[in-house]
């Protein structure tokens, strides 16, 4: 999730990337198709430690091979639970991904709707991280930035201060 004033810059950059080579890697059709940068890095992270531990082999094939595969996410990993989705259907038929408040603007629009055969999604009451356009985030992004140039004191204690919500002093801040 977004943890610090540089993740949500990272958030808001909605930098594109590629998925014609996750495709070819991981046996889906990825060719013009783009994910969010974020979603991407993250859903690597993944895979490489599933790849590394075999946790989904020795769990679905060697130990309960009655069992279906179901990829369950909340914001971030609902983006991340859906390209899992992607690379794992071929193998396990019946899997099954289920993303609670996905965000916005995570993949394009094709590799998006063609999840519906094996993916659901809900948007959790007045979430707005599901409902965010690129022209929102882009946006978001430029008044976070001028924001943060507009600061007078160490950025740092504007972090620690985000988070705590309180001055040293135990007066509430105000930025």
């Amino acid at each position: 999730g977004s943890l610090s004033l540089e993740d949500i810059v990272t958030d808001t950059l909605v930098l594109p990337e590629s998925l014609e080579e996750v495709g070819n890697k991981y046996g889906f059709d990825g060719s013009g198709q783009y994910c969010h940068a974020g979603v991407l890095a993250c859903f690597e992270n993944v895979m490489r430690d599933l790849e590394r531990h075999g946790w989904l082999e020795r769990l679905l094939e060697d130990r309960y091979p009655n069992y279906s595969l179901r990829i369950v996410g909340h914001s971030l990993g609902a983006g991340v639970s859906t390209l899992l989705g992607y690379v794992f259907r071929s193998k396990y038929p019946s899997l099954k991904v289920f993303g609670y408040s996905p965000p916005g603007c995570t993949m394009t629009w094709e590799m998006a709707s063609g999840s519906q055969t094996f993916a659901t999604t809900f948007i959790l009451d007045s979430d707005i991280v599901p409902r965010l356009s690129v022209q929102a985030l882009e946006n978001l992004r430029d008044e976070v930035l001028e924001l943060i140039g507009r600061i007078k004191v160490p950025k740092h204690e504007v972090y620690q201060n985000f988070w705590k919500g309180k001055k040293n002093d135990g007066t509430r801040s105000c930025l």
